[in-house]
């Protein structure tokens, strides 16, 4: 894969706009406005590089200047005011209004085309912009080459200084860091998975992993020396930061807020009615050089209810990297995913509990467990960027080998400290939690899995949440239903082989009696080998009981090309036919 492409899959992957596929197990479709905490509605797009006109083999982030008027064009039509930086920071701050359709414009990386192609488009529609440097590019004299993650392109594919001051002169253009050298990746693991450099602890072969202070010294490093270099070349020190490929976590953010840069652009997405900080500015990647009708499609796009299919995977059945079978394993793995056409992979982040019941091990490094191997990280960056599949950890919320017992103060603090090594040790898009002991009551199951994940998010602070419901017999299902939706994204609900469609039935009436339940409840089924058309019977029963959303657990990565197509029709979002008409099989 070539390094522009690579970089196209980064940042097509942290946005999740994904064509044609699902959303993932989130309570979020891609959403192309978002709101401010004052309920005033924002959209935010975000470009790249713009040319003359496409030739083949063009990065897929590119679009053409016709393209690019065409949208400015369509916004303007469709009543779009684009706003500037100070608006938002002023609407945010509660002493002004946006305009009832205000759209921010943004272009990264300071291509040369942002003077040569849009800054005459910006002039001739009076539409203001973002746009976002790196410094190390910047800096670099105009008759070298610029290291362009591994390639070298040359130095006058970006804008100069010059350029850069006619354009903040003209007063439609603000400029933001886009970091000294924070633009590429760095290895993050010893199966050497190359990973953005802001957010990833490196791993050094000589000396493991770059420890916390470490990391922090060389963001913020990097983050101070881009501030001073756009203060010394055009005057003014950034207040905004547009992250590397969208990538940012907790600890970079409070970084940047305390270099004067409280606004951070990324490439999240979420429900329109999410309230978005200043900090974690949402944006919409126009990438594929959208025609207008497609460009209206996605502006317009907003909360669908989205069709899940997930399927949750078991490390141990993978081997350790470095060893023989580790590479062909993980290929394995991948092609699984693609052939299930899934858009969300659980991984279980923790070994199979030993003989005692206890978990013992676990899958990536942290100050408490033994690690089993270096798994998590490694699988969930290959899954992310072969396949754009979403990724969530699988984790239980007690269980662990930490002594004293668990009940002990001092041992649930050790837990929430496994929980934050977990966050800071590998990238994924949310957790699943459950395996509380049985009895417990679902009021502090569910508060102690949100405390836990608020551990993680001290690292990933945008990462979501499902709760796997252990049933109670006892309590209704749909005050249950209720409970674990009140502060979860998703509920996941497994159901066993054997379970009756009679209780299918039961499980649906209680998800069908929760205003918007059906679209945020996943019903798992296991598919252990040799199962799996059972587990088709099983999925086409839950579809005509009313349930939606569909997982696999206990995926076998051995299986027959014959079993992984029978799961496939299980999965497929053919299924949603077959429960209207009744029809089942392939």
């Amino acid at each position: 894969m070539s390094t522009r492409r690579l970089m196209a899959v980064l940042c097509l992957w942290a946005s999740a706009v994904v064509a044609a596929a699902a959303a993932p197990l989130s309570a979020v479709a891609p959403s192309s406005e978002q709101v401010l905490p004052n309920g005033q509605p924002l959209l935010v797009l975000c470009y790249h590089d713009v040319a003359p006109a496409l030739v083949p083999g063009a990065d897929p982030l590119t679009v053409d200047s016709a393209t690019l008027a065409a949208h400015l064009n369509w916004l303007r039509s469709e009543k779009y005011v684009a706003i500037d930086l100070q608006t938002l920071v002023d609407a945010y701050a509660g002493t002004a209004r946006l305009p009832e359709r205000a759209v921010l414009l943004t272009f990264d990386d300071g291509y040369e085309s942002a003077y040569t192609q849009v800054f005459p488009l910006l002039r001739a529609f009076a539409m203001p912009a973002v746009v976002a440097l790196v410094g190390q590019w910047m800096q670099t004299p105009s008759q070298l080459t610029v290291r362009y993650g591994e390639s070298d392109v040359p130095r006058d594919h970006f804008i100069s200084w010059d350029q850069a001051r006619e354009m903040q002169a003209s007063g439609l253009v603000e400029f933001a860091s886009h970091s000294w050298d924070l633009h590429h990746g760095i290895e993050g693991d010893p199966a050497g998975s190359v990973e953005p450099a802001a957010t990833t602890h490196a791993y050094l072969r000589d000396a493991g992993y770059e420890s916390d202070r470490a990391w922090r010294e060389r963001v913020r490093s990097d983050l101070e020396r881009n501030s001073v270099l756009l203060a010394e070349r055009l005057g003014r020190r950034p207040r905004a930061i547009v992250w590397p490929y969208g990538r940012y976590n907790a600890q970079a953010e409070q970084i940047a807020s305390d270099l004067g840069m409280p606004i951070g652009f990324t490439l999240d997405s979420g429900r329109r009615s999410e309230r978005a900080p200043i900090s974690r500015i949402r944006r919409l990647l126009i990438d594929g050089n959208p025609a207008p009708g497609r460009f209206a499609h996605l502006v317009r796009a907003h909360d669908d209810a989205p069709t899940v299919r997930f399927v949750q995977v078991n490390l141990d059945r993978l081997p350790a990297p470095g060893s023989a079978g580790f590479e062909p394993g993980l290929n394995r793995l991948l092609e699984h995913i693609r052939a299930l056409g899934v858009e969300t992979v659980v991984l279980q982040a923790f070994a199979q509990p030993a003989r005692s019941g206890r978990i013992e091990a676990v899958y990536f490094p942290n100050r408490q467990l033994p690690m089993r191997a270096d798994l998590l990280n490694p699988v969930a960056w290959r899954i992310a960027t072969s396949t754009q599949a979403r990724v969530y950890a699988s984790m239980p919320l007690e269980g662990f080998a930490l002594d004293p017992m668990p009940e002990d103060p001092d041992a649930q603090l050790r837990v929430g400290e496994l929980f934050e090594d977990l966050g800071k040790a590998a990238y994924f898009q949310g957790l699943l939690l459950g395996g509380s002991r049985a009895g417990a009551p679902l009021e502090q199951t569910s508060a102690r899995a949100a405390t836990l994940a608020s551990r993680s998010r001290a690292w990933q602070p945008q990462l979501r949440t499902a709760l796997r419901l252990q049933v109670d017999r006892e309590v209704p299902l749909s005050t249950q239903v209720a409970v674990a939706l009140r502060d979860h994204e998703y509920l996941v609900i497994e159901r066993g082989a054997s379970d009756s469609a009679s209780s299918d039935a039961d499980v649906a009436a209680a998800v069908a009696s929760i205003q918007g339940a059906a679209p945020r409840t996943i019903v798992a089924i296991p598919a252990p080998p040799g199962s799996a058309a059972h587990a088709n019977a099983r999925a086409q029963a839950l579809l005509r009981a009313g349930l939606p959303n569909l997982g696999v657990i206990d995926l076998d990565l051995d299986g027959s090309a014959t079993e992984l197509a029978t799961l496939t029709s299980a999965l497929s979002l053919r299924s949603r036919l077959a429960q209207a008409t009744g029809v089942t099989g392939p």
